[in-house]
């Protein structure tokens, strides 16, 4: 819930910035990389706060994660990505997201020994 709050957090204060900046509601060529910086910090935020629960394989499992909840958004959401339930929507399927990877994780990657 937390990284799926930050991502609509981020990705909102980007917009927001850019059109500040930019005098338009788009991010331009800065667009792309600035997305990159957020999903990159959104894994961290993700592995930080599982490795603080010590969930095995946090970075692997925050990876997967916001990676599933980046396809979920561009397959299903991109039409309405600015509408006010999405600060609703996106944290409830990070949550599901985070879920299945945990499982997914934990059931088919080996444990060190």
């Amino acid at each position: 819930m937390v990284v799926g709050l930050a991502l609509v957090g981020a990705t909102a204060g980007a917009l927001r910035g850019c059109e500040a900046v930019q005098n338009t509601s788009t991010c331009g060529s800065a667009g792309f990389p600035l997305l990159v910086v957020i999903v990159v910090l959104m894994i961290v935020l993700g592995s930080v706060l599982l490795r603080m629960f010590e969930v095995p394989d946090p970075g692997s499992t925050s990876f997967l994660a916001v990676g599933l909840v980046s396809v979920v958004a561009l397959l299903f959401f991109i039409e309405v990505i600015d509408a006010w339930w999405m600060i609703i929507a996106i944290p409830a399927v990070s949550v599901l997201a985070y879920l299945l990877s945990h499982w997914v994780t934990t059931t088919f990657i080996e444990p060190v020994e």
